[in-house]
């Protein structure tokens, strides 16, 4: 069943569901299951949730709080594109904040005066043209349906029809599009 009847919807239950789900995760680790003890198994329904008041919080810091403020500063979830245009120090500093605020905050942040990476794209600028491209993180698995599961054709087909799109619509480069759709 997918939802509460009403009830049982009350903000008591609202919150203990809330606190029970980052309480109540397992992970698989070299096929054994461990219970995890800190954080939200990231890829659930409530990942965001519970990501998107500390990063929020985040943003009550440096740079929102400085004298020296980025030009371009933008959250998406927890994503964090940012650019400066005064040096390497100011950046080096706000992505320290993060990890004084708690112990197991350890964001990972890319210094980069070529590209920038945000939302899973590259975007890079040569002789005044901005360019781009897909980006994959290393964490990413490629994992898709594979073509023997239950799930109806039309969801299959869709997943090739989304991804050619999404090449599309993010290369500027019509032979890195074809590189991506190969």
């Amino acid at each position: 069943k997918t939802s509460i009847p009403d009830h049982l919807h009350t903000p008591e239950t609202t919150t203990k569901s809330i606190q029970f789900i980052p309480t109540h995760n397992h992970l698989r680790f070299n096929n054994d299951i461990h219970p995890q003890t800190m954080g939200t198994a990231m890829g659930t329904r409530m990942a965001p949730q519970h990501a998107n008041p500390s990063t929020a919080e985040l943003e009550e810091t440096p740079p929102n709080t400085r004298q020296t403020k980025p030009p371009s500063h933008h959250r998406y979830t927890d994503d964090i594109p940012t650019t400066w245009t005064e040096g390497e120090k100011a950046p080096k500093e706000l992505h320290n904040s993060p990890n004084a605020h708690h112990p197991s905050t350890r964001p990972k942040t890319d210094h980069s005066t070529e590209k920038v990476n945000p939302l899973d794209t590259t975007a890079s600028t040569n002789n005044g043209h901005t360019h781009t491209s897909t980006h994959k993180k290393p964490t990413d698995r490629c994992s898709y349906l594979h073509n023997s599961s239950f799930h109806p054709s039309h969801t299959k087909k869709s997943i090739i029809h989304s991804q050619a799109t999404r090449y599309h619509r993010i290369c500027s480069d019509p032979d890195d599009r074809d590189k991506h759709l190969k």
